[in-house]
This record gives C-alpha cells, structure tokens and sequence, in this order.
C-alpha cells in the first residue's frame, strides 16, 4: 500500500493543491509521510505481544484486550 502512495504521490500533491490550496512540495511531503505512516502501522500489526505496561509503584496493572469499536 505504501508503495502504491509513493508511486502516485505527485499525482496526490495535486489533488491536494486543487482540493485545499496546499503548496505542491507540502502535498508531496504529506503523501510521503502517509506512505510511512502505512508502513510502520501496517507492521505493528503482528507487534503485539499481550504484555502489561509496567509500574512504578506497587499498584497492580493489568492489560483488557477488547475490540474497538
């Protein structure tokens, strides 16, 4: 998916220029940082690890899985 962004990112500079008034090298510069964006989410997806985020102090923690909704 990222790759499909940067190979049309010029073509998503314009329709940013047209659609808002956006300055073409700052449309760009957005469709690259979506192209990261979509690359480190897209590989977060496999990252969870069911771990609980710790504590400094001795109040217990623990870590509810629910969907979002």
């Amino acid at each position: 998916m990222s790759a499909a962004v940067l190979a049309r990112a010029d073509e998503l500079a314009r329709l940013e220029a047209l659609d808002v008034g956006k300055p073409l090298k700052q449309g760009r510069a957005d469709a690259v940082a979506l192209a990261r964006y979509l690359e480190f989410y897209g590989g977060a997806a496999d990252k969870v690890h069911g771990e609980t985020i710790p504590s400094p102090t001795a109040i217990p923690r623990s870590t509810l899985r629910e969907p979002h909704a």
